[in-house]
């Protein structure tokens, strides 16, 4: 999906034009997606949450970061883009009015299936770990203790390419 298609399926839409926070979410989005574009190429993000639902007014939009490794790495041998990146790694580029909650995932190329090192097996278990978050609902309030149907897959994200993945 492309940003154009999210914002004209999840912002533009008639049915939001009394939602006081879509448009607002949906530009901070972009600014998020701005500055770290402005430290690292970004692969493509991840995109899910409140946002790509029916609320009239999700409270933020939810997004995972896919860079890649060897890119990542590169720039974080700069000990200030290293701390910035780890604000976006770490979900702390909110401010009191920023509503982007993210987090960076590494990509690592893999022509295989195979689970070569300790580096492969780390990528593939955040690669589901993220995978399998986007697509449980909590069912209570949260803080709420955990039943057994929040483990089922109720919904989904979208993959938006930004920069691409290097070949």
């Amino acid at each position: 999906m492309t940003q154009d298609q999210i914002a004209t399926v999840w912002v533009n839409d008639p049915k939001w034009s009394a939602s006081a926070s879509r448009q607002s979410i949906w530009a901070q989005w972009h600014e998020a997606a701005a500055a770290l574009r402005a430290v690292v190429p970004v692969c493509a993000a991840w995109v899910g949450g409140s946002f790509l639902s029916q609320e009239m007014e999700p409270k933020d939009i939810d997004c995972v970061w896919i860079v890649d490794e060897g890119l990542l790495d590169e720039v974080r041998q700069d000990p200030d883009a290293r701390q910035y990146i780890s604000l976006f790694a770490n979900g702390l580029i909110r401010r009191d009015d920023m509503r982007v909650d993210c987090r960076i995932m590494h990509w690592r190329p893999r022509p295989g299936i195979e689970m070569e090192d300790a580096r492969d097996q780390d990528y593939a278990m955040w690669r589901g770990y993220w995978d399998d978050f986007w697509q449980r609902v909590r069912n209570g309030p949260e803080g709420a203790p955990r039943t057994r149907a929040e483990t089922l897959p109720r919904r989904g994200y979208v993959e938006v390419v930004l920069d691409g993945f290097p070949e």
